[in-house]
Order: C-alpha cells, then structure tokens, then sequence
C-alpha cells in the first residue's frame, strides 16, 4: 500500500486481494532473455568500446530500482520453490514413497479443517475492509481464503521441518542501493546498528501514517539491532506534505523530531499551518523559535533535496524503505520487514 506521484488507490494486501480490486499502475515490461552472462559478460559493443552486463544492472538499478527489485524478487521465489521440491524430492526417497505420498501424508492429511466459526471470526475481525458486504455474500470467499492459509502453513511448517535437517544455503545476493547516513540526521537506535532502515515517507500520505504501527513493532522487537532514519518524499499532489516536513525539521531543531513527527501522523486529516503551531506546543517546543524557523523557510530546499535523493534511488512512491539498502516500497507488513531485517542480522 502506497502513496504515488499520482493518486491512484492502493494495491491490496494477502487480505485484501480478495475483495478490493487491484490498484492502478503500470505494468513491468518483460524483458526477453535469450542468453545469461555472466557479469564480467559483454552485452553490447560501440566500435571499440564494450558495455557489460554489470554496467548494464548498475544504470538500470540507478534508473529503475524497483523494476530491478522485481528481477531479485522473482528469481528469489524461483530458488525457494526449487530447495523446496528438491527437499520433498529427497525426502520421498528416503523414505521409499512417491513425492505425491509425501505430500498427502505429512502436508495435505494435515490441514487444518475451516470451520463456520472460523470463517464468521474472519469477516467479523476484517468487517472494515469488506465495503459492507455481508457475511452470505463474502462468507464463501473467506472460506477458500482461509482453506489456502491453512493449506500454505500446513505446507510451511513440513519444509521448515525438511530446511532444519539439511544444509540449506542461498548464494543470490540482493540488489542494494549504497547509503551514507549522516549524523545528525533524524535518526533514533544505536549509530552503529547493524541494521539501518531508512524511511522516504509523506506526513500526507495515509498509507505511511498506516505503517506506523508496523515501525514500533520493528523496535519493540530488535531493538538496538536496527537504527531507523527519517527522509522526507513529500509527493506533488499532497499539498500540505512540503509545509509538514518543514515543520517537522523546526521540530528537529528542538530535539522533538520523533513526538512531532507522531503527532503529525496522527493529525493527518487537519494539517494547516495552524495545526503545525498547534503541534509544536503539544510536544512542547518553545512558540517563538518554532515560528521563526518555519517562517524562514530555511528547510524548504533541504526537504527538497531528499525528495531528489530518493528519485535516484528510484523511490516513487511512498513509503518507500531501504533495509541496509534493501528496497522495501509499501506499507508492508511487519513480516516482510521481519524478514530482511534477520536475514541481514544473519549476514
């Protein structure tokens, strides 16, 4: 879930796709790949000069991040399913059964069985994402949602179980962009972490509002493994995002960053320049200075040029994360951050 340059809907979460239409925007462009080089390979020829594969990724990481994202993500899935096959394979043999037996006895006999109970637990807990449709409308959908939950833990938890017993190893490594976090910028966690997240967020934007939740999480859980840092990507078509994050950098000059940026989020509906004054004597900051500062406009090109170092790093759309300059575009959900965050921690 995103806010982009132009307004267009949200793309919809695993909940979600069941019942909202999909968001808009533009379709990937396939590539048509005939041959695989290696990355030293020639790709191209000018007279005498050659450019590379490796060149070639690099413009393309520069131009387009979340397209060559996408590459990682699809041949990351490619290699999961691949280890997972290979594990029920071997597993099969072992035992001296086909790799269907396997499956029907350790995963399929195991599902979890849906019960009405279940499916009316469902729609009452996500009745505000269904548009007032009722249970007899939705229920049958719930249901075949949650039969493939359930299908896919059963699924999880047997592979998890093969992925214990063998030396399992994944040698792709992941796109990232090169990052030089600053001191003194808004931060919070130990400077040197070993995880660093840096958000490019819009205080107009509902969707960074949203996952804001999902960042207290992160640091309720890992603690000082993980140092977040604020950017600010205040989109065009929100018209009080540029004022917003000027406010919030006089708020910074008071050491009050991180409460005036919540309140901010949580006032979202009524941002005005009245409200910013509001604000600022809520978390407490001294009146006189805070209206100097945000009369100056001395943080107008600076906000500015943070909306110009994510466009190079490909963020066009907010929020936009980068874990140890790892490309994370949404409001995801604590679990996709889980992720990369313990991968990275592994590493």
């Amino acid at each position: 879930m995103i806010c982009r340059i132009l307004s267009c809907g949200m793309s919809a979460t695993a909940v979600g796709s069941l019942f909202l239409a999909a968001a808009c925007g533009g379709a990937a462009s396939q590539a048509s790949l005939r041959h695989v080089q290696s990355e030293s390979g020639v790709v191209a020829r000018i007279g005498e000069r050659e450019i590379t594969l490796a060149q070639v990724d690099e413009r393309a990481r520069r131009s387009n991040m979340s397209a060559y994202q996408a590459l990682y993500d699809a041949r990351r899935s490619a290699i999961e399913e691949m280890i997972d096959e290979a594990l029920l394979e071997q597993e099969a043999r072992s035992g001296g059964v086909s790799t269907d037996a396997l499956v029907s006895r350790e995963i399929e006999s195991k599902v979890a069985e849906v019960t009405e109970e279940d499916v009316q637990a469902f729609y009452v807990q996500n009745q505000p994402r269904l548009h007032g449709q009722t249970l007899e409308q939705i229920g049958g959908q719930i249901r075949e949602f949650l039969v493939a939950r359930n299908e896919a833990s059963a699924r999880e938890s047997y592979l998890a179980l093969l992925r214990g017993r063998t030396s399992v190893a994944v040698s792709l490594e992941p796109p990232r962009v090169p990052l030089t976090v600053e001191r003194g910028e808004r931060s919070k966690g130990p400077w040197d972490a070993p995880v660093t997240i840096v958000e490019y967020s819009d205080f107009q934007c509902p969707f960074c509002a949203r996952v804001g939740p999902t960042m207290a999480r992160i640091e309720e859980t890992y603690g000082d493994h993980v140092k977040l840092v604020y950017r600010d990507f205040p989109l065009p078509n929100h018209p009080e995002a540029q004022p917003a994050a000027e406010a919030a950098r006089c708020a910074h000059e008071q050491g009050k960053f991180w409460p005036y940026h919540d309140r901010l989020f949580a006032n979202q509906q009524t941002l005005s320049s009245e409200s910013y004054r509001r604000l600022a004597a809520e978390v407490g900051l001294d009146p006189g200075a805070f209206g100097e500062c945000v009369a100056s406009g001395k943080f107008r090109e600076p906000v500015q040029e943070d909306y110009r170092n994510g466009e190079s790093m490909g963020v066009s759309a907010t929020p936009a994360f980068f874990i140890n300059g790892r490309l994370l575009s949404g409001a995801q959900p604590f679990e996709a951050f889980q992720k990369i965050i313990e991968e990275e921690i592994e590493n």
